[in-house]
């Protein structure tokens, strides 16, 4: 998924989950390489592929 389909996609969820009260959560440039990691994704089946992951270490 390209990054600004996924921050459509999340703003929109964000905007019908809450009424429109809240718009948006993610803005342009919410995403970029130190964001993303790869982290193992464990499937029903027990097996196990590499994914991207988002990240953050600030609060």
């Amino acid at each position: 998924v390209k990054r600004k389909e996924v921050l459509v996609e999340v703003n929109k969820w964000a905007e019908e989950a809450t009424q429109g009260l809240i718009k948006s959560v993610l803005c342009e440039g919410s995403f970029d390489s130190s964001t993303g990691v790869d982290f193992k994704f464990y499937l029903l089946d027990g097996k196990s592929i590499e994914v991207p992951f988002m990240t953050n270490s600030e609060i």
